[in-house]
């Protein structure tokens, strides 16, 4: 039996509870992340419309 815990401790993942203030950083930094790649898109795709269509 207590190889079966051991293996189950091992592959348990590590929860960590965040106070309300530490995770709005990442969060911010997730949205801007998030917006930086939809602009990149957009201007990928205009771009690439200009070249399709002109």
């Amino acid at each position: 039996m207590s190889g079966d815990f051991e293996i189950l401790e091992i592959n348990q993942p590590k929860i960590t509870y965040l106070k309300p203030g530490d995770y709005t950083e990442w969060l911010d930094k997730l949205i801007n992340n998030i917006e930086d790649m939809k602009n990149k898109i957009s201007k990928i795709l205009r771009n690439l419309r200009k070249k399709l269509f002109f």
